[in-house]
């Protein structure tokens, strides 16, 4: 198995560094460690991560924060933008992030966490059906986690900073458009919602720079979450191509690509200068 995410962008760092470009990434930015962008290394480093039962906690499956961590490191590449996630829940594809961050960060980028942590807000009538036609069982309050609870597993992973990690508490309607946050160089959005995802991404796409990376984890899964992408693409003229984090791959065989499985989507936003 080789992971499509990471191909994908190594294509999008080789072309948007040839000279006629100027560059957008700068190397100066990453440790020049041989485990950078290594699909074995980022994947040992999930599987351990999900072995530990009692202090890792996640509902993203494994191909969802290895292609995470691609997004990361690319990012880390970008001259400007911290890295923000909007859906924390108790910290599990935060961690995995945070561990490459203080691995290979080499220009201060900073880490910002939104969540309510009493769980989902109301629910719209399309957030009541997956993407394949049967009812979701999800209603208000689901997922509630705490702030203590997140913090305490950043600690115990050793990758708490209260200098550069910043959890932001509270409904995303109240809390995106006033974050300090300036620059993002990677947009995580994990809001199940059609609300949550709305919210999030008409506060923060602005703030993405340009060739910054947005990934969005519910994309196949439910009909709110897609709904609300699809019509902001839409109304804002967003015509970069989706990148499917496949879910499996058919044991190896030819894909048959009618039942290949996807939860997660994303895109890396267009290079404003015209070349």
């Amino acid at each position: 198995y080789v992971s499509e995410t990471l191909m994908v962008i190594n294509k999008k760092i080789q072309n948007s560094n040839t000279p006629n470009r100027g560059g957008i990434y700068h190397h100066n930015c990453v440790s020049s460690s041989s485990h950078y962008m290594n699909q074995t290394y980022v994947e040992d480093i999930v599987a351990r991560l999900r072995m530990d039962h009692t202090n890792f906690s996640t509902l993203v499956s494994a191909r969802r924060l290895e292609a995470s961590a691609y997004l990361l490191q690319a990012a880390l590449l970008l001259r400007t933008g911290d890295i923000v996630e909007t859906g924390i829940y108790m910290g599990g594809s935060s961690i995995v992030m945070l561990k490459l961050m203080k691995e290979f960060d080499l220009c201060n980028k900073h880490f910002w966490g939104f969540d309510s942590f009493i769980g989902l807000p109301p629910l719209r009538k399309e957030d009541k059906k997956l993407t394949f036609g049967s009812d979701s069982q999800m209603d208000v309050g689901f997922w509630a986690s705490s702030e203590k609870t997140f913090i305490h597993k950043l600690k115990i992973h050793d990758v708490w900073n209260e200098s550069t990690v910043h959890v932001v508490k509270g409904w995303f309607n109240e809390t995106c458009r006033v974050a300090e946050v300036k620059q993002i160089s990677f947009l995580r959005l994990d809001g199940d919602l059609f609300d949550s995802t709305w919210d999030a991404i008409s506060a923060l796409y602005k703030r993405v720079v340009p060739g910054g990376y947005i990934y969005v984890d519910d994309f196949g899964s439910f009909e709110g979450c897609r709904d609300a992408v699809n019509l902001f693409r839409q109304r804002n003229g967003i015509f970069e191509p989706l990148q499917y984090i496949r879910e499996n791959n058919n044991n190896g065989k030819t894909p048959d690509l009618s039942i290949i499985l996807f939860e997660a989507v994303w895109w890396q936003k267009r290079i404003s200068r015209i070349y």
